[in-house]
């Protein structure tokens, strides 16, 4: 059983730093006992009521085969970074800054309006004193900044059996309350979301064959390919149907194989598909074919947009796509595979933590990709 536990996104109902927003960042490990995986997260500038996600590169917890009727270990602990690690960073600079700022205040001539005479303790010169004030006051933030260490808000320990296959939301909520020093008492509310998915191996060995309905897995993300019928509506977009990579699974995943356009819907029906050869996918609730044209952008990262096309597996020869499998051969369960559209060369692709509440349906952006990398690979999970 494959098991991919990411980070989505975490909600503050209310800030540490009774004084501003909070630097959120978690740490830990994730563990099925045979293997440990780290999590370090990157840091979020977080306040009151907003959400934020976690950064692509460091949202995927835990991503491994384990053994059915095992179990994967979470533990994590959340903290607010310390003022004291940016004071270090910066308050050389602040405090340089602000003694310049007050030697030209200290310039300044005095208000004609002020009664003039010897500046003493009893004829203060009020330049001299804001000048005065504000080193004073900066000196003092640097002073509670260096003393204000790391603040832990919360910890926890998470088992997950391993075993059925689904993808579902959790979240762990944690919160408290603590002396915030000249403060007085500090109160913190946060939830963070994560993903879990399991997935169940594909039958070994199985191959596909012209005719047959199948199901792809994005390999680097565990999305599959998807779907529906709403329509793209960026700018300059086709404004053709949406196709995304989905992280639950229905029937709008399904596509059937059939041959390159122009070709009868009989083309090779029951042979295998092979390295090399060309063929369209028509999907299978909504009868149109995965397809992509240049020049057109998508919708959040501005690739090449991929779409669904034409009416009833009946389009152009946009909709054609050559099949390149990891070592060749035949196109079974066993190995990974691109899909390169054959007019502009683009291969198949995805990429976690890009996506769109409208134009993607909140799922995850699919692409024509004009390089090469980890992200067009894709593997054959279901055979019907």
């Amino acid at each position: 059983m494959r098991v991919r536990i990411e980070l989505v996104e975490v909600l503050c109902r209310d800030t540490e730093d009774v004084t501003g927003a909070d630097t959120l960042y978690l740490v830990g490990g994730v563990s099925d006992g045979r293997q440990t995986q780290p999590v370090l997260t990157n840091r979020l500038w977080i306040n009151n009521n907003q959400t934020r996600s976690f950064a692509a590169d460091r949202s995927v917890m835990f991503d491994a085969e384990v053994p059915e009727n095992r179990s994967v270990h979470i533990g994590l602990q959340a903290f607010d970074e310390d003022a004291a690690r940016d004071w270090a960073k910066h308050g050389e600079w602040v405090t340089q800054l602000t003694d310049a700022i007050a030697g030209e205040i200290e310039q300044l001539p005095r208000d004609p309006q002020i009664q003039q005479g010897p500046v003493d303790s009893q004829n203060p010169d009020p330049n001299q004193v804001a000048a005065a004030i504000l080193r004073g006051a900066v000196r003092v933030v640097g002073f509670f900044a260096q003393h204000d260490k790391d603040d832990k808000l919360g910890q926890t320990t998470i088992d997950i059996p391993v075993g059925v296959p689904s993808t579902e939301i959790k979240e762990w909520n944690f919160s408290g309350r603590s002396l915030g020093g000249v403060f007085g008492w500090s109160t913190w509310n946060y939830t963070v979301r994560y993903r879990v998915s399991q997935l169940a191996p594909s039958t070994p060995g199985a191959i596909a064959t012209f005719g047959n309905k199948i199901k792809l897995r994005h390999l680097a993300t565990v999305r599959t390919l998807h779907s529906h019928p709403l329509n793209y509506g960026h700018r300059s977009t086709s404004g053709q149907q949406q196709v995304t990579a989905y992280e639950g699974a229905d029937d709008n995943d399904l596509w059937i194989i059939k041959g390159a356009h122009g070709q009868p819907d009989n083309h090779r029906a029951g042979q295998p598909v092979q390295n090399g050869d060309i063929i369209r996918l028509q999907h299978g609730l909504t009868g149109r074919n995965l397809h992509s044209h240049g020049g057109i952008p998508s919708p959040v990262t501005g690739q090449q947009e991929v779409t669904c096309f034409g009416d009833n597996g009946f389009g152009d020869d946009n909709d054609n796509w050559r099949v390149e499998i990891e070592g060749g051969g035949v196109w079974d369960t066993n190995r990974r595979m691109r899909l390169i559209h054959v007019n502009t060369n683009h291969a198949l692709h995805s990429h976690f933590g890009y996506s769109h509440p409208n134009w993607t349906a909140s799922q995850q952006e699919v692409t024509g990709f004009a390089g090469r990398d980890d992200n067009d690979w894709w593997s054959l999970f279901e055979i019907h």
